[in-house]
């Protein structure tokens, strides 16, 4: 992980409230990391909000992350050209759908400043 991502997530789980729920506190921290002085570049923002988050979540909320994250890389895995397995892609989604957090929607909201 590239260092100014590392000083990112230190800077902003400051700014995170552990007594918020799991999507309140993601939404600080993207809100925070689009404004970030040293991290820049929007995939960079997006891996350190999540990371600040991630640091002091349950085991359980990191868990629904690492789920959420994985269908994500494969998603752009497969943009990229790499085989998927898109039915199991998609049993897994199907199977986790309660307890998906919206990372996606999420940082596009704090992108468009809401």
């Amino acid at each position: 992980m590239d260092n100014s991502i590392i000083i990112g997530i230190t800077e902003l789980r400051a700014e995170v409230d552990s007594k918020q729920s799991l999507e309140e506190r993601l939404k600080v921290a993207m809100r925070a990391a689009l404004k970030h002085w040293l991290v820049t570049d929007e995939e960079s923002q997006f891996k350190m909000a999540v990371g600040a988050v991630m640091v002091d979540a349950t085991e359980e909320e990191r868990n629904r992350l690492e789920r959420e994250l994985r269908f994500l890389r494969s998603l752009s895995a497969a943009a990229g050209g790499v085989p998927v397995n898109f039915s199991s892609l998609f049993e897994d989604l199907e199977r986790d759908k309660g307890e998906i957090v919206g990372l996606s929607g999420l940082w596009d909201d704090a992108k468009k400043g809401r």
